[in-house]
């Protein structure tokens, strides 16, 4: 089961505070390890973080057991689109795959064990220059549109920020219904202020987006939140973090961790690679 799944799963698409905080703390260990290894991961997102749930959580249960907990298993009968008989070599039903997973609302302290997937997209910079993206486009560093030089460990902690992000949220830093890269750009800037000038100055859908009124950056109005508001860093916060997690019951994050969450992930977040934090230096974070 990934950590998407799991949220699927939920009403409210939450983990408990404490839970997130360990699956954040094991994430960014995780890419540290790779990182020392000189591996970019390059396709960081929820689906590609799994659950490891206890051995004991299956192993131990019998047959009867098994079917009482999670179902038994669904068949569908196979037939042919013309009708005719099925050759011998097919057989007469196929069994749906069974999901033994949880919402995210369930999962408890000391369940929270993930396991890194999908390597297909790792590469190490020192060997193999990357000038593209290809993991999901709302997560997609900006140097991987405006810069020329090759991808490197930067991009995989700008994504890793936006994880962390969503893993503590219920919806993504970053949302488009559709993830142009017009969109995805509007979005960043919308959060993290305007893009470095010679990146600002290529971006030639800029004022598709934005006016400057009175030297002030201001979002035209097709742009705009869901409630006519710039979301802006703080704004998110409360409408993708505090306000769900209230509103299903969970604990909301505290102001002083709430300061250092930003820090963080903002130190993460840079536009520029080379002013971007490290995965050691977020891991000494507070």
């Amino acid at each position: 089961m990934s950590l998407f799944d799991a949220k699927e799963a939920s009403t409210f698409g939450l983990f408990h505070l404490d839970v997130a905080r360990s699956i954040i703390a094991r994430l960014i260990r995780g890419v540290a390890f790779l990182h020392g290894q000189d591996i970019v991961h390059g396709d960081l997102h929820l689906g590609n973080i799994l659950v490891q749930f206890p051995r004991e959580v299956i192993d131990t249960l019998s047959t009867a057991e098994l079917y009482e907990k999670y179902g038994e298993p669904y068949s569908e009968a196979v037939i042919r689109l013309d009708g005719k008989p099925l050759a011998n070599n097919i057989p007469a039903r196929v069994f749906i795959p069974s999901w033994y997973g949880v919402p995210s609302n369930d999962i408890i302290l000391g369940e929270e064990k993930i396991l890194l997937s999908d390597f297909g997209e790792s590469f190490n910079p020192h060997e193999t220059a990357r000038f593209s993206s290809k993991t999901l486009p709302l997560l997609q560093p900006p140097e991987a549109r405006f810069s020329n030089k090759p991808l490197s460990f930067p991009s995989d902690v700008w994504t890793l920020a936006c994880t962390i992000w969503e893993i503590l949220s219920q919806r993504p830093l970053f949302e488009a219904f559709f993830a142009t890269p017009d969109r995805v750009t509007a979005e960043q800037v919308e959060t993290l202020g305007v893009l470095p000038s010679e990146w600002w100055e290529k971006w030639s859908g800029r004022w598709e987006w934005f006016n400057d009124e009175e030297g002030k950056l201001n979002l035209k109005k097709k742009s705009r939140g869901p409630d006519g508001v710039r979301m802006s860093w703080d704004r998110r916060f409360e409408y993708c973090i505090q306000e769900p997690r209230a509103q299903a019951g969970l604990e909301t994050v505290a102001e002083t961790e709430r300061r250092a969450f930003k820090a963080m992930l903002l130190s993460m977040l840079a536009f520029r690679p080379d002013e971007r934090a490290t995965v050691q230096q977020v891991l000494c974070s507070d």
